[in-house]
């Protein structure tokens, strides 16, 4: 029987991708080689797979039986994160299921099978993943992929309101030919912001089926941390000078905290406790304004309905100027959003 099952897309450098998000969270840039990314293998065989919920597989199914949509729900049992369509007469391609999922989805699945779940269909997406060393890097220890520089590594780094695009697959899946539809429900984007936690914990909200990480308060010294500056203090009683006191009294209490923050490190240190552990301690008298830096890769689905809640008036605004400059990323890549409603 023909191959029925074309790999139409996959993240370019996947691995490198996985360890850039890696090292963010630990700050470990110093360790990197072009070698490097061979550290998330030990990551993952403890059972941390969430590493590989960034990036994106894309498969384009030629023919279609009952089995196959048999074997899609069973694969959607094991998890619940893949994403497929049936083609809309607006598709530009042949395909009548465009199936995609992140590498953390489909090693879960692959796990379920090799455990003995059959799930006949997956093994012809294997097949494909098999013929690919940089997809089957992750699964088969035998497999070993060509030294190369980190350019995701390379990319500039986040400021506040200075958010930086590290992957989008948009442009390449509507060259295949995806709608509009089919890009919204396929197509992903993942971007290297810097906010304050309070803010990234509602951005977190929107989060079903992405991946992504922040700086761990585990393993990252946060004594000399940024704080962010509260933006468009109003008062129809108050004056100007009064509300330049309260901004200096925030920064003093920010000075503060910092100092308090460093002080408990040293006398932990002092008492014979875990580095790692103080650091879990001591995060305990961090406020909210602390700026961390997050990496989300979301379907372009899920950025819409962000963007139609947050890049609003009726939102923080904090998570406004964040949304806003999200999305003049998202314009100047030349992806197209939902203005107008949520998809």
């Amino acid at each position: 029987m023909d191959q029925r099952v074309d790999l139409l897309y996959f993240t370019e450098q996947y691995p490198k991708l996985v360890e850039m998000v890696a090292r963010q969270c630990y700050q470990s840039f110093d360790k990197v080689s072009e070698t490097s990314h061979s550290f998330i293998r030990s990551i993952m065989s403890k059972g941390h797979l969430s590493v590989a919920s960034v990036g994106n597989i894309v498969f384009g199914v030629k023919s279609v039986d009952e089995q196959v949509y048999l074997d899609l729900m069973k694969m959607k049992e094991v998890n619940n994160f893949i994403r497929w369509t049936i083609t809309s007469t607006d598709s530009m391609h042949r395909y009548p299921i465009i199936i995609s999922m992140n590498m953390l989805t489909f090693l879960d699945i692959k796990n379920s099978v090799d455990a003995g779940n059959k799930i006949p269909f997956f093994g012809e997406l294997l097949e494909l993943t098999n013929e690919t060393p940089i997809l089957a890097w992750f699964y088969d220890r035998n497999v070993e992929i060509e030294p190369k520089l980190n350019e995701y590594i390379q990319k500039p780094t986040p400021a506040v309101e200075e958010p930086v695009m590290m992957t989008e697959d948009y442009t390449a899946l509507k060259s295949v030919g995806l709608s509009e539809h089919e890009l919204l429900i396929h197509a992903t984007i993942t971007i290297n912001y810097m906010t304050d936690r309070a803010t990234g914990l509602q951005f977190w909200r929107h989060g079903d089926m992405t991946g992504g990480t922040e700086l761990s308060q585990r393993y990252v010294n946060r004594g000399s941390a940024q704080f962010r500056e509260m933006i468009g203090f109003e008062s129809e009683s108050e004056s100007d000078d009064n509300l330049k006191d309260i901004r200096s009294k925030l920064k003093s209490l920010y000075d503060e905290c910092n100092q308090n923050y460093n002080d408990l490190l040293l006398e932990m240190a002092d008492l014979g406790v875990h580095a790692a552990r103080a650091k879990e301690v001591a995060r305990s008298i961090l406020p909210n304004a602390i700026v961390t830096q997050i990496i989300q890769c979301r379907p372009l689905h899920q950025w819409n309905h962000f963007f139609h809640l947050r890049d609003s008036n009726h939102a923080q605004k904090e998570a406004q100027a964040d949304a806003r400059s999200m999305k003049q990323l998202f314009e100047k890549h030349g992806i197209v959003l939902s203005s107008d409603k949520e998809e």
